[in-house]
């Protein structure tokens, strides 16, 4: 990951703002270890709490919960949500972890700089066709080659990616200084400010059960700047608004950034 740290720490000494990254990194084969194949899943890696956290970071995680809400973390529900559209038939996994255990890939250098950065890769792995010399031993065949390389399972994550990354692209800004209201209220409260007004044609509110992976509920709420939710418990529901074309492209969704009474 030396050239992806390189990167990533200039972007971030010259004040670039991205605004989200993916590392496609194995994701070409279909075939696992046990030789069961399935080129329909996908999966998405992301961090959670952000691995350099500052106090006030910290005390908004822990005063809300939203160690599922970071930006990689929305970064991935949105490629999900999105690429789901833009790829017939493909599902993709939001993995509640920042890589597969005790391993990584390219992703993690911009996540260190704080930026959105997921793994997209694909749902079953063979072992003996990564990072080996390509080789018989024991009548076992090891290497990474085009034989096993199943291009058109490639191509339905990478069409996936292509859409989110497009729909992102044309999106307004998303809102800021998203605020959560109604703590120890029977009501849930959320503002926030919208930074490109012109672009803007809509809204949207998605939440999800405290004990949920993805957003499950979608509310269009128009060209507002806030929203007061009456017999919705903050203790319950996670939340995060986005902002919507006139052709219907999204921004990220933006989960509170802080909370107030």
């Amino acid at each position: 990951m030396v050239g992806s740290k390189h990167l990533a720490e200039r972007l971030h000494q010259e004040g670039v703002n991205v605004l989200a990254m993916t590392s496609v990194d194995i994701a070409g084969n279909s075939e696992g270890m046990d030789g069961s194949k399935d080129s329909t899943n996908g999966r998405i890696f992301s961090e959670g709490a952000p691995d350099l956290e500052n106090e006030a970071q910290k005390k908004l995680r822990l005063a809300i919960g939203n160690e599922n809400d970071s930006p990689a973390r929305e970064w991935a529900r949105y490629v999900q949500r999105v690429g789901e559209l833009y790829s017939s038939g493909l599902k993709l996994r939001v993995m509640l972890r920042r890589d597969r255990i005790a391993r990584g890939s390219d992703h993690m250098s911009f996540s260190h700089e704080g930026f959105a950065a997921i793994r997209l890769s694909e749902a079953r792995e063979n072992y003996h066709r990564q990072h080996q010399t390509p080789r018989v031993e024991n009548n076992i065949q090891y290497g990474d080659d085009l034989a096993h390389f199943d291009a058109f399972y490639a191509s339905r994550l990478c069409k996936a990616l292509g859409g989110a990354m497009a729909s992102l692209a044309f999106a307004p800004a998303a809102p800021a200084e998203v605020t959560l209201l109604g703590a120890v209220s029977p009501d849930a409260k959320l503002r926030w400010k919208l930074l490109d007004e012109k672009s803007v044609a809509d809204v949207v509110l998605y939440r999800r059960p405290a004990d949920a992976v993805t957003w499950e509920r979608v509310e269009s709420l128009g060209k507002v700047s806030e929203v007061t939710l009456p017999s919705v418990t903050t203790d319950d529901w996670f939340f995060a608004v986005a902002t919507v074309d006139a052709a219907g492209n999204q921004s990220i969704a933006q989960p509170p950034g802080a909370i107030a009474r």
